[in-house]
C-alpha cells in the first residue's frame, strides 16, 4: 500500500524544469516573470495542479508560457520584458466586458467547464483581484505583440 501511495502522489516533471530541453536564459526569465506574478497576486496562485478558474498554478503556468514559446514570438529578451508583457495581455483581459468574456469563452479545456453563474462568479474574482490570466489560456494564443 505505501509504495501504490507513493507513485501516486508522484508530481509528473515539467518540461521547463527538464535539463536541456528549455534554454537555461529562457528558463530564468519565465521562472522570474511567473515568480513575480505569483508575488503580487498571490490570492490568484494555487497548489493544486488542477486549479479552477480563474486560479492558476505555478508550475502548469510556466509550462504553458514555455509550450506557447512567448519569448521567441514576441522576442522577450529579459525578464523585465517578460513581465511586461504578461501585463499588457492582462490589461487587455481586463478590459473585456462581461458580454465579450462570455463570448471568448473557450469550448474546451479550461475555463469551459461548469455553469455560467460558475464562470462569472470566477470572472468576479478576477475581476476583485485583478488577475486574469487564469480565466483560459487562449490570450497565450494572440498573435500581436
Amino acid at each position: 500500500g505505501e509504495i501504490f501511495s507513493e507513485i501516486n502522489a508522484a508530481q509528473p516533471v515539467r518540461f521547463v524544469v527538464m535539463p536541456g530541453v528549455a534554454a537555461p536564459d529562457v528558463k530564468w526569465m519565465l521562472e522570474g516573470a511567473a515568480q513575480r506574478l505569483k508575488e503580487r497576486y498571490p490570492a490568484m496562485f494555487s497548489t493544486s495542479e488542477r486549479c479552477k478558474v480563474p486560479n492558476v498554478h505555478l508550475d502548469v503556468l510556466r509550462e504553458e508560457l514555455f509550450a506557447a514559446e512567448v519569448v521567441a514570438r514576441f522576442g522577450i529578451a529579459s525578464e523585465e520584458q517578460f513581465v511586461s508583457w504578461l501585463d499588457a495581455e492582462n490589461a487587455k483581459l481586463a478590459a473585456r466586458s462581461e458580454k465579450e468574456w462570455l463570448k471568448a469563452r473557450p469550448k474546451r479545456g479550461r475555463g469551459s467547464t461548469g455553469s455560467k453563474e460558475t464562470y462569472l462568479k470566477a470572472l468576479a474574482k478576477a475581476r476583485e483581484h485583478g488577475f486574469y490570466l487564469g480565466m483560459d489560456f487562449s490570450w497565450l494564443d494572440v498573435t500581436d505583440a
